[in-house]
């Protein structure tokens, strides 16, 4: 037989429990009004009413309308606490949380926080690696590039190579910063880095070093740093069959001529008749070897 008192007492719990939740799905719907009116901030006054009365909201649908809520206002912070409050409460909701977070991004792109957008793609990229489309993270990096941001840019692409977003490119523009910030041996390590990337096309990196040498090369020379500059071209000289290297064995042979060095020079010289079959530099060096 059941206790009276226990039935009371049910009962009681019951009713309560019925009326709050009324309560709370009627300020809701009106939450939704607000919001579909574009009253963005009352509903979020409206909503920060209902969520103050349970501090342990497990509603996820509360959770995802206070996020497109704060979406609207600008307030992404905001916005990215609720969505993570959703995958924390209910995983199987990722995809709506990351399609959330991707109007988050948007809205940044939009309004030029490029610092926040980089910041909100490597987190959902960390939540999903399909949820991001891979160049994202190397696109805003190179929006910190020419607005001059060198060190954001630098950390957004350090992200994207350690997660193994667009590697090779990466690696790429890494070595022409590091060129350019007069750190020359270590862009020299980034391209030589792409070539441990699983299935990498050598020939490509190799073009891509040999470019970089020689750029080096010709900014020692712009120094009057020759012995320097030679270091670079010799091995660029031998990197590709293509125009780069008939560039770098031109300007290694034509040094070498200055310098006395006949001998030498006549290596790599002929090195540029071998790579250019017609050209003004092999034209050039051909003279240069007749008047050796």
């Amino acid at each position: 037989m059941i206790n009276p008192r226990i039935s009371i007492s049910l009962i009681l719990t019951l009713s309560i429990f019925s009326c709050t939740h009324n309560n709370n799905s009627q300020g809701l719907d009106k939450v939704k009004d607000l919001y579909y009116q574009g009253l963005y901030d009352r509903a979020r006054i409206t909503l920060d009413s209902i969520m103050e009365e349970d501090d342990e909201i497990s509603d996820l649908k509360v959770w995802l309308l206070s996020a497109d809520i704060d979406i609207k206002l600008g307030q992404y912070a905001n916005a990215a606490n609720a969505l993570d409050t959703v995958v924390l409460l209910d995983h199987s909701y990722l995809d709506t949380v990351l399609l959330k977070y991707q109007q988050i991004i948007d809205k940044l792109s939009e309004e030029g926080r490029y610092t926040e957008e980089i910041y909100y793609s490597q987190k959902i990229f960390l939540l999903d690696r399909t949820a991001v489309k891979p160049n994202l993270i190397l696109e805003v990096s190179q929006k910190f590039l020419l607005e001059g941001d060198t060190s954001t840019a630098i950390e957004g692409l350090l992200f994207a190579h350690t997660n193994n977003i667009s590697s090779l490119q990466v690696c790429f523009i890494l070595a022409r910063i590091y060129q350019q910030m007069g750190t020359k041996q270590i862009a020299v390590d980034w391209i030589d880095s792409a070539l441990v990337i699983p299935g990498v096309n050598r020939m490509e990196v190799n073009q891509e070093k040999a470019k970089l040498l020689v750029e080096i090369a010709q900014d020692y020379l712009n120094q009057g740093k020759t012995h320097e500059a030679m270091t670079y071209l010799t091995e660029s000289a031998y990197l590709t069959n293509g125009s780069v290297s008939a560039e770098a064995s031109w300007l290694a042979g034509s040094l070498l001529v200055v310098w006395g060095k006949n001998y030498e020079a006549s290596i790599y010289l002929e090195r540029v008749l071998e790579l250019e079959r017609s050209s003004v530099l092999r034209d050039k060096a051909l003279r240069l070897l007749n008047g050796m």
